[in-house]
């Protein structure tokens, strides 16, 4: 029916993040760490908003909010039993088409626009690159 078709296009659209960060996390013949940290903002940030979001599906926003759960488990930025690692932002900020300015972009989307969370990583991440030169 029209209505599994259409559940059908949210499932698969759901799953094309997971495909894309997937291709740019394994892939093993060029380097990729200066994408990484974009793969696991855009699924963080996909995850967020279909667990969030008014959505009438809800078995849809329950799959999201277990999965932001298990993402947390491993990837949370203010969290002190999570060890996550900074280098991965540091690689994005040495891509001569993004720098710094990508990865305040990355913590505006995810925390807001000039937040705590987003100033303090900034530093955080400046504090890193100048202990490194």
């Amino acid at each position: 029916s029209r209505a599994d078709w259409e559940a059908v296009n949210k499932l698969v659209q759901f799953l094309i993040i997971f495909y894309k960060a997937t291709i740019v996390l394994s892939a093993s013949t060029s380097p990729c760490s200066h994408k990484l940290y974009h793969a696991i903002v855009t699924m963080t940030k996909n995850i967020l908003m279909l667990s969030t979001t008014a959505d009438p599906d809800a078995l849809l926003r329950t799959k999201a909010s277990s999965m932001l759960g298990k993402l947390e488990k491993y990837w949370s930025l203010f969290d002190d039993k999570v060890d996550m690692n900074r280098l991965v932002m540091v690689a994005a900020v040495f891509d001569p088409r993004k720098k710094m300015k990508f990865v305040k972009g990355c913590f505006d989307k995810l925390y807001g626009k000039d937040c705590a969370e987003s100033t303090h990583l900034c530093a955080e991440i400046t504090s890193i690159l100048r202990k490194m030169f």
